[in-house]
C-alpha cells in the first residue's frame, strides 16, 4: 500500500469528550487534484482507531464528505459507515474501509459522529490505491507495531 500526505485526512487526530452527534471533521482536507502518485483510477479510504474508544457513545458513525470548494459550505456525503460500536473501537481497528465512488468531488473529508454520548479516542485516516486487508497491529504509544 503507497501512503502519501497529500492523501492523509487525519494523522492520529485527538477525540477528546467529542460530545454526542456533533461533526468532529478530520484535521487536513484531501485535495483530489493534487493527490500525488498513490492514486489512480480505485480510490479507497481508510479510517482506524488508534487508541481503544471511551466515553458514554454507544456508537460512531462516519461519513466521507464532498464538495467542489475548500470551505464545505454545502458538502455533499458520498460514503456512510454502518454504525461501529465503542467497544468495537480497540487500538488498531479498522473502523472503516471501502472504495470511494467514481465521480467524488473534487474536495473530500471525514466526518466522525459519536452517537447517543460523548467519544474519547484517537484516529488515522487516509485514502489509498488498494485495500488494507487486516487490521493494524498497534504499540501502547499507537504507532504500527
Amino acid at each position: 500500500m503507497i501512503l502519501d500526505r497529500s492523501n492523509e485526512f487525519a494523522d492520529a487526530q485527538a477525540l477528546a469528550a467529542v460530545a454526542a452527534a456533533s461533526r468532529n471533521v478530520s484535521t487536513n482536507i484531501v485535495d483530489l487534484l493534487s493527490a500525488g502518485d498513490a492514486i489512480g483510477e480505485e480510490v479507497y479510504a481508510h479510517i482506524r482507531s488508534l487508541t481503544a474508544a471511551s466515553g458514554t457513545a454507544t456508537s460512531v458513525t462516519i461519513t466521507i464528505e464532498a464538495h467542489t470548494a475548500a470551505d464545505f459550505s454545502a458538502a455533499r456525503t458520498v460514503l456512510v459507515s454502518i454504525p461501529t460500536t465503542i467497544a468495537a473501537m480497540t487500538a488498531g481497528k479498522t473502523l472503516f474501509a471501502g472504495r470511494l465512488p467514481h465521480g467524488a468531488l473534487r474536495y473530500l473529508a471525514v466526518v466522525i459522529v459519536p452517537n447517543g454520548g460523548t467519544l474519547t479516542s484517537s484516529t488515522d485516516a487516509f485514502l489509498s490505491n488498494d485495500l488494507q486487508r487486516n487490521d493494524f497491529r498497534t504499540s501502547a504509544a499507537g504507532q504500527p507495531a
